[in-house]
């Protein structure tokens, strides 16, 4: 089967929007009671009831159609969700995919034309899974998202996410999400194969000494990449130093004057960058097992991957060091 499956993690905080002068973080358990209070004028709500809500929330915002992205190129809907309770856990299913483009369908062993088509307005749509981590005693969430290996709905799933909590005057700061585990193997087990360099302010002076067609562009940009190479974490780092170009004629003194991007690429051909100023903290998509597919589908099955991100999250909470209030 060609389409592997991954996972993308998001740390999730979250802000109230009524208090523009003042940035006030909500804890998890504010954020939701923001959520129910907006319809009920009673605050002392428990758990249970405050995840009801969301998910009763989340499911009425579809209206029973799918939702669109900004540039309608892409339209999910949810399938199932459920709740683990005392886990605080909320998971489930959706289903989207491509829409907003008229497709012809076809038989991949022939070029004959078919009567089949995908119309502007329908979707062609995969199956997906959600885990969303909602810790009532803590002030961030977690939430992880299963995509394929070139097909994903995040951007749209996001959006929806995001425009649910606007409504209540909520605003999420998401932030992508790598344990640490992940990261230090993936840097110990991986290749650099490019650097580029960038610098958004560059002095008239210098703008002359490269190209006289630039001396007058204020606004002018300069990036440049180094690639064609593939060494070892370890040895690039090691004659980093020795390598780097003398950009002085760019007016370039010092690594702070501009800001460096490191790519690299581990012995399973997964990619990922990070800045030279942290080069260790690195976002690599995280790859799911094949085993944790439905048999002889490339779809999630449903009880494998809940129990793959059960185990992921366990993780998270050793790391962030996560102690529940009794």
């Amino acid at each position: 089967m060609a389409h592997n499956l991954k996972l993308n993690i998001w740390s999730l905080k979250f802000y109230d929007k009524t208090n523009k002068k003042d940035k006030t973080h909500l804890s998890v358990k504010e954020a939701l009671d923001k959520l129910y209070i907006s319809k009920d004028s009673v605050t002392d709500k428990d758990k249970n009831e405050l995840f009801k809500s969301f998910i009763e929330q989340y499911v009425q915002s579809f209206d029973d159609k799918f939702i669109n992205d900004k540039d309608v190129t892409k339209a999910f809907t949810y399938d199932d969700i459920k709740i683990l309770l005392d886990s605080n856990v909320i998971y489930g299913s959706t289903k989207g995919g491509i829409t907003g483009i008229q497709q012809d369908v076809f038989n991949i062993n022939t070029k004959e034309d078919t009567d089949k088509k995908i119309f502007f307005d329908e979707v062609s749509t995969l199956p997906y899974f959600f885990y969303l981590w909602l810790p009532v005693d803590s002030d961030i969430a977690y939430l992880m998202s299963q995509s394929y290996t070139s097909v994903s709905i995040n951007k749209v799933f996001l959006e929806h996410l995001v425009s649910i909590f606007n409504i209540h005057d909520i605003r999420i700061e998401k932030q992508s999400f790598v344990t640490e585990e992940r990261m230090k193997y993936f840097y110990k087990n991986s290749f650099v194969y490019k650097v580029s360099v960038f610098k958004s302010r560059i002095s008239r002076s210098a703008r002359k000494k490269f190209n006289e067609a630039f001396m007058d562009e204020e606004k002018l940009k300069m990036n440049l990449t180094f690639s064609g190479f593939k060494t070892p974490v370890r040895s690039f780092f090691s004659k980093w130093s020795s390598i780097k170009s003398n950009l002085k004629d760019l007016n370039i003194e010092s690594e702070d004057d501009y800001d460096i991007r490191v790519y690299y690429e581990d012995v399973n051909g997964r990619k990922a960058s990070a800045s030279m100023k942290n080069p260790k903290v690195i976002l690599p998509s995280i790859n799911i097992p094949n085993n944790v597919k439905e048999n002889d589908f490339d779809f999630p099955n449903p009880e494998k991957i809940l129990k793959f991100c059960n185990s992921e999250l366990d993780v998270i909470k050793k790391e962030i060091k996560y102690n529940p209030l009794k």
